[in-house]
């Protein structure tokens, strides 16, 4: 069966798999509303963020769920932005893994 129809459909099948696999991958946010509160560990290239479940009631809780990697540009970045947001108790926004999984924290700032 190779109609034209079935192609369509099937095209739609796939584009509205695409979308919602896209909405599902979307990072969350927790937003720290005094970034000097937050508590971490380094340990080698490791920054560990321990207290994000303060911050937010679906954030996993302590210890070492987020992390940012220094070793990457992103993490040197991220972590940068964390400090002086951090100086001058500013709000900071951690973006972690969909579902609030522990794993590295892939965006940061303040926005």
């Amino acid at each position: 069966m190779d109609s034209p129809f079935l192609r369509s459909c099937f095209a739609a099948a796939i584009i509205l798999l695409s979308i919602v696999t896209q909405a599902v991958e979307a990072e969350e946010y927790i937003v720290v509303s005094d970034a000097s509160l937050v508590k971490y560990q380094i340990n080698g290239n490791v920054v560990s963020l321990r207290n994000l479940n303060e911050f937010h009631p679906n954030a996993m809780g302590c210890c070492y769920n987020y992390h940012i990697e220094t070793t990457t540009l992103v993490g040197k970045n991220i972590w940068t932005a964390f400090l002086a947001a951090a100086a001058q108790g500013k709000q900071f926004i951690f973006g972690v893994p969909p579902g609030f999984v522990a794993g590295p924290v892939t965006q940061g700032g303040q926005w």
